[in-house]
C-alpha cells in the first residue's frame, strides 16, 4: 500500500475486500472457490471483473465493457 501511495502509476486491487461476500459473513463467497484456496470459474470471473477496469485505466484503453 505504501508503494501505491507513493507512486501514481502503481495500483492495488483489493480482491479479498471487494469479492462478493458470503451472506452475513465478512468473507468472500464460498461459490468463488473450488476448495478452500483455489478459485472456481465463478471466482476467476469475479477476480477478472475487479482487475479489468484497473488494468484498462493503467493501459489507457478506456472503459471495460
Amino acid at each position: 500500500r505504501a508503494l501505491a501511495a507513493a507512486n501514481a502509476h502503481v495500483s492495488i486491487v483489493e480482491a479479498e475486500r471487494d469479492l462478493p461476500r458470503e451472506g452475513d459473513l465478512d468473507i468472500p463467497s464460498r461459490a468463488l472457490f473450488k476448495d478452500g484456496m483455489h478459485l472456481s470459474p465463478a471466482g476467476h470471473q469475479a477476480l477478472a471483473e475487479l482487475i479489468a477496469p484497473v488494468l484498462a485505466d493503467a493501459l489507457g484503453t478506456g472503459p471495460v465493457r
